[in-house]
Protein backbone atom coordinates (compact mmCIF):
# COMPACT_ATOMS: atom_id res chain seq x y z
CA UNK A 1 0.00 0.00 0.00
CA UNK A 2 3.03 2.23 -0.60
CA UNK A 3 1.97 5.76 -2.11
CA UNK A 4 -2.03 5.35 -1.18
CA UNK A 5 -1.98 7.93 1.52
CA UNK A 6 1.34 10.25 0.34
CA UNK A 7 0.99 13.87 0.78
CA UNK A 8 0.21 15.66 -2.83
CA UNK A 9 0.20 19.32 -2.11
CA UNK A 10 -1.61 19.87 -5.37
CA UNK A 11 -4.93 18.58 -3.98
CA UNK A 12 -4.19 19.71 -1.02
CA UNK A 13 -3.86 23.16 -2.15
CA UNK A 14 -7.07 25.14 -2.48
CA UNK A 15 -5.95 27.29 -5.05
CA UNK A 16 -5.09 24.36 -7.35
CA UNK A 17 -8.22 22.40 -6.77
CA UNK A 18 -10.62 26.33 -7.31
CA UNK A 19 -8.10 26.21 -10.80
CA UNK A 20 -8.56 22.92 -12.02
CA UNK A 21 -12.45 23.62 -11.45
CA UNK A 22 -12.51 26.46 -12.95
CA UNK A 23 -10.87 25.35 -16.10
CA UNK A 24 -12.59 22.33 -16.29
CA UNK A 25 -16.03 24.49 -16.54
CA UNK A 26 -14.74 26.52 -19.22
CA UNK A 27 -13.72 23.13 -21.27
CA UNK A 28 -17.61 21.86 -20.41
CA UNK A 29 -18.71 25.37 -21.43
CA UNK A 30 -16.47 25.34 -24.87
CA UNK A 31 -17.77 21.58 -25.51
CA UNK A 32 -21.50 23.09 -25.05
CA UNK A 33 -21.09 25.95 -27.12
CA UNK A 34 -21.39 28.48 -24.54
CA UNK A 35 -19.81 31.41 -24.70
CA UNK A 36 -19.23 34.12 -22.13
CA UNK A 37 -19.66 38.14 -22.78
CA UNK A 38 -18.77 39.51 -19.10
CA UNK A 39 -20.54 43.05 -18.91
CA UNK A 40 -19.13 45.35 -16.61
CA UNK A 41 -21.73 47.89 -15.26
CA UNK A 42 -19.49 49.42 -12.58
CA UNK A 43 -18.36 52.14 -15.91
CA UNK A 44 -14.81 53.84 -15.74
CA UNK A 45 -12.98 54.13 -12.39
CA UNK A 46 -10.45 57.25 -11.85
CA UNK A 47 -7.97 57.60 -9.58
CA UNK A 48 -6.65 55.01 -7.73
CA UNK A 49 -9.13 52.34 -8.55
CA UNK A 50 -7.86 52.91 -11.65
CA UNK A 51 -4.96 49.53 -11.15
CA UNK A 52 -7.17 47.65 -9.95
CA UNK A 53 -10.05 48.12 -13.01
CA UNK A 54 -6.72 46.65 -15.58
CA UNK A 55 -6.43 43.81 -13.26
CA UNK A 56 -10.40 43.43 -13.33
CA UNK A 57 -10.35 44.19 -17.03
CA UNK A 58 -7.92 41.25 -17.77
CA UNK A 59 -9.70 39.09 -15.61
CA UNK A 60 -12.95 39.58 -17.47
CA UNK A 61 -10.93 39.52 -20.66
CA UNK A 62 -9.25 35.97 -19.78
CA UNK A 63 -12.74 34.64 -18.78
CA UNK A 64 -14.41 35.91 -22.15
CA UNK A 65 -11.45 34.40 -24.14
CA UNK A 66 -11.75 30.93 -22.32
CA UNK A 67 -14.96 29.86 -23.65
CA UNK A 68 -14.54 31.86 -27.00
CA UNK A 69 -16.81 35.49 -25.90
CA UNK A 70 -15.36 38.96 -25.47
CA UNK A 71 -15.34 40.98 -22.21
CA UNK A 72 -17.15 44.34 -22.68
CA UNK A 73 -15.90 47.37 -20.07
CA UNK A 74 -14.86 50.67 -19.19
CA UNK A 75 -18.31 52.58 -21.01
CA UNK A 76 -20.75 54.34 -18.19
CA UNK A 77 -23.38 53.54 -20.62
CA UNK A 78 -24.28 50.12 -19.50
CA UNK A 79 -27.02 50.18 -22.19
CA UNK A 80 -24.50 50.20 -25.14
CA UNK A 81 -22.04 47.53 -23.42
CA UNK A 82 -25.36 45.04 -23.16
CA UNK A 83 -25.95 46.10 -26.67
CA UNK A 84 -22.62 45.51 -28.07
CA UNK A 85 -22.27 42.08 -26.27
CA UNK A 86 -25.56 41.04 -27.71
CA UNK A 87 -24.37 42.06 -31.15
CA UNK A 88 -21.36 40.28 -30.42
CA UNK A 89 -22.73 36.79 -29.53
CA UNK A 90 -25.72 36.58 -32.08
CA UNK A 91 -22.79 35.95 -35.22
CA UNK A 92 -20.54 33.06 -35.00
CA UNK A 93 -19.84 30.30 -36.96
CA UNK A 94 -20.03 26.40 -35.34
CA UNK A 95 -17.59 23.64 -36.35
CA UNK A 96 -16.92 20.14 -35.89
CA UNK A 97 -15.25 16.95 -36.79
CA UNK A 98 -16.57 13.71 -37.15
CA UNK A 99 -13.53 10.90 -37.68
CA UNK A 100 -14.25 8.35 -40.53
CA UNK A 101 -11.97 6.05 -38.20
CA UNK A 102 -14.09 5.99 -34.86
CA UNK A 103 -11.06 3.81 -32.82
CA UNK A 104 -10.62 6.28 -30.38
CA UNK A 105 -6.53 5.66 -29.20
CA UNK A 106 -5.70 8.73 -27.96
CA UNK A 107 -3.49 9.54 -30.79
CA UNK A 108 -3.67 13.46 -32.46
CA UNK A 109 -5.52 13.47 -35.51
CA UNK A 110 -4.25 15.88 -38.49
CA UNK A 111 -7.25 17.50 -39.69
CA UNK A 112 -6.85 20.43 -42.80
CA UNK A 113 -10.01 22.99 -42.89
CA UNK A 114 -9.92 25.12 -45.90
CA UNK A 115 -12.50 27.84 -46.57
CA UNK A 116 -14.53 28.55 -50.16
CA UNK A 117 -13.10 31.81 -52.25
CA UNK A 118 -15.96 34.33 -52.10
CA UNK A 119 -16.42 35.87 -55.02
CA UNK A 120 -15.02 40.04 -54.84
CA UNK A 121 -17.84 42.10 -56.66
CA UNK A 122 -17.34 45.80 -56.62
Amino acid sequence: MEGLFEFNPQINDLTYLMEKIIKETYAAMMRSQVALYPVDLVGIDAGGEALASVAKYQYEDTIAAATGGKAFYGNNRANELIDQAVAHGENYYSLSYAPTNTKYDGLSRNIEVTLAKKAITS
